[in-house]
C-alpha cells in the first residue's frame, strides 16, 4: 500500500512541475511579446514623427518656393582663386557671374524657382569672346549655377551686358552692364580729337576726324554752323563712328566735332 502511495505522489509531483513550468514559459513569452509590442509602437511613433517632420520640412520649402518673384540681381561671383573687377570687364580675363533671385518680400528664392536663362548681349562680329552656363561651388561648398564668360583680348565691343531671365516668370529679368577695357588702362578714360579730313561726293561731303583715346568706347557727334543764317544743324548725332555724311546748301559754315569717353565724363571738341 505504501508503495502505491509513493508512486501516486511521485506522478503528481511530476505533473505539477510540468504545469508550473508551462505557466512560467507562458508568462515569459507574454512579457516578451508585450515588450515587442511596446517597441513596435515606439518605432511606429518615431516613424510617424519622422514623416510628420518630413512633411513639415517639405511644407516650409514649398511655401518658400511658391513666393512671387520680385527681382533678379546679376553679380560677379567671388570665390577662392577668383579676382573680380567692380567697374570694368577687362579684355583677356575670365569672369563668373551669378544671379540672385528675390521674392517680392525681399527674401532670397532658391531651388527650381530660382532657375534663370542666361544671355550675353550683342558683341562685335569679329569677337572670339565666349560664354557658357557652368556649375561652381560657393563659399559653403554647395553647387551653384553660374555664367562663365571669357573676354577675347581683341574684343572691340565697348560695353558688355549679361542678362538673366527667370524661367518661372520670364517677365522678370536682371542684367549687369560694364565697359570693356584693357587690363593696363588707367581708371580715368581720356579722348583727344585731332585733324579733320574730307572726301567730296556727288551731292555731299564725307567728313572724318582723327582722335586718340585710351579705350574703344568713344562717342562722336558732328554739327555744322551756318554763318549766314547763324544757326546750328546736326550732321551726325552721337554714335561710335568718327565719319559723317554732310549735305548742305551753298554758304559759309563751321564744322564742329565733339567726342566723349565711354563713361561720358571726358569731353573734347574741334571746329574748322
Amino acid at each position: 500500500m505504501l508503495k502505491k502511495v509513493k508512486l501516486f505522489l511521485h506522478k503528481n509531483i511530476i505533473i505539477l512541475s510540468m504545469i508550473f513550468a508551462g505557466l512560467y514559459s507562458f508568462c515569459v513569452c507574454a512579457e516578451e511579446l508585450n515588450d515587442v509590442d511596446i517597441n513596435s509602437n515606439a518605432e511606429n511613433e518615431n516613424q510617424i514623427d519622422s514623416e510628420e517632420q518630413e512633411d513639415t520640412d517639405y511644407t516650409v520649402d514649398s511655401n518658400q518656393q511658391n513666393k512671387e518673384i520680385g527681382r533678379i540681381e546679376v553679380k560677379l561671383a567671388i570665390y577662392a582663386n577668383y579676382v573680380g573687377y567692380s567697374n570694368y570687364f577687362n579684355r583677356g580675363q575670365n569672369y563668373l557671374l551669378k544671379a540672385e533671385v528675390y521674392a517680392t518680400d525681399g527674401s532670397i528664392i532658391t531651388g527650381e524657382d530660382a532657375e534663370v536663362k542666361w544671355e550675353l548681349g550683342p558683341i562685335s562680329k569679329n569677337s572670339y569672346t565666349t560664354a557658357n552656363v557652368t556649375t561652381y561651388k560657393d563659399q559653403f561648398g554647395k553647387d551653384q549655377e553660374g555664367f562663365s564668360m571669357k573676354i577675347d583680348p581683341e574684343e572691340e565691343t565697348p560695353e558688355i551686358t549679361v542678362y538673366a531671365t527667370s524661367v518661372k516668370n520670364p517677365s522678370i529679368s536682371g542684367s549687369l552692364s560694364m565697359y570693356v577695357k584693357d587690363t593696363d588702362y588707367t581708371d580715368e578714360l581720356n579722348v583727344k580729337l585731332g585733324d579733320m579730313t574730307w572726301q567730296y561726293k556727288t551731292d555731299s561731303i564725307k567728313i572724318g576726324i582723327s582722335y586718340e583715346a585710351n579705350h574703344p568706347g568713344v562717342k562722336f557727334r558732328c554739327l555744322s554752323y551756318n554763318l549766314d543764317k547763324q544757326e546750328w544743324n546736326v550732321v551726325s548725332d552721337w554714335s561710335r563712328s568718327n565719319w559723317a555724311n554732310w549735305k548742305a546748301e551753298k554758304g559759309n559754315y563751321w564744322i564742329h566735332w565733339e567726342a566723349m569717353s565711354a563713361d561720358e565724363k571726358c569731353f573734347d571738341s574741334n571746329t574748322m
